[in-house]
């Protein structure tokens, strides 16, 4: 299941790692200070500086997580 990363208790997110924010999914491709990251959305040709507090961690063993899955 998504793991929001609001709380105080959340693991820390890793480059290359999948991440949504507000349905979009994408690779987190490093953080860009204490609270924002570089992600490249799927289906985007660049990438967008998003705060930190708004990723969410997707889950890997879900099949919408799978990379290549369309909608």
């Amino acid at each position: 299941m998504n793991e929001p990363l609001n709380s105080g208790r959340e693991r820390k997110l890793r480059p290359g790692e999948r991440v949504s924010l507000g349905g979009r999914v994408g690779v987190l491709r490093y953080l860009y200070g204490p609270d924002a990251a570089v992600v490249r959305f799927d289906q985007d040709a660049s990438t967008k500086v998003v705060p930190l507090r708004r990723l969410v961690a997707e889950d890997v063993s879900s099949p919408a997580a799978a990379p290549g899955r369309r909608c």
